[in-house]
């Protein structure tokens, strides 16, 4: 199902952590026993703890997305009022969005500027060679005889022992 998947990578992409919680609803969905499913089952019994918890999650994920939007309006009470006017003649304060996003966009546009500059810099050119080196180094070890030996060893012990189980020998 196409809207499915387009949900999940959008919800990926605003939150790893919004996808996780996501999958966990999917889950409870499919159970039996959640009133999750139906409307009415959950207006008339709410939702298990499990579910409330998931619920409060994804909540608290989702405000803290959206906190993001309104940056530095919540930081002093009346920080509002640099986002606008008073209007002498109304009574009234004016929201003004531009007094909003410029202050927004020139953070932005240094914080690029800072990014682009370092990018270029040979200490940064260094560092993404070590996380490269550091990731050829997992793939090598993670592949590698060592890693073959350990992964054969446990396949045989795992399957000795429950071999032993499904055959009785232990209880």
């Amino acid at each position: 199902f196409q809207t499915a998947s387009f949900n999940k990578s959008l919800s990926s992409l605003y939150s790893p952590e919004l996808s996780l919680y996501q999958k966990r609803l999917e889950e409870y969905c499919k159970s039996p026993s959640s009133n999750l499913r139906s409307f009415s089952a959950f207006f008339k019994n709410g939702a298990s703890r499990k579910e409330s918890l998931t619920l409060r999650k994804i909540k608290h994920v989702i405000k803290k997305h959206m906190s993001q939007f309104t940056m530095g309006l919540s930081d002093k009470p009346d920080a509002w009022q640099q986002c606008g006017e008073f209007n002498e003649a109304t009574g009234t304060f004016d929201f003004s969005p531009d007094k909003f996003i410029q202050p927004l966009k020139d953070r932005m546009i240094f914080q690029i500027q800072f990014q682009e500059m370092m990018a270029h810099t040979q200490l940064f050119v260094g560092y993404v060679e070590e996380l490269q080196l550091a990731h050829e180094k997992r793939n090598d070890l993670l592949s590698g005889p060592v890693a073959k030996f350990v992964a054969q060893w446990v396949e045989l012990h795992w399957h000795a022992k429950y071999s032993k189980y499904s055959h009785g020998l232990l209880d």
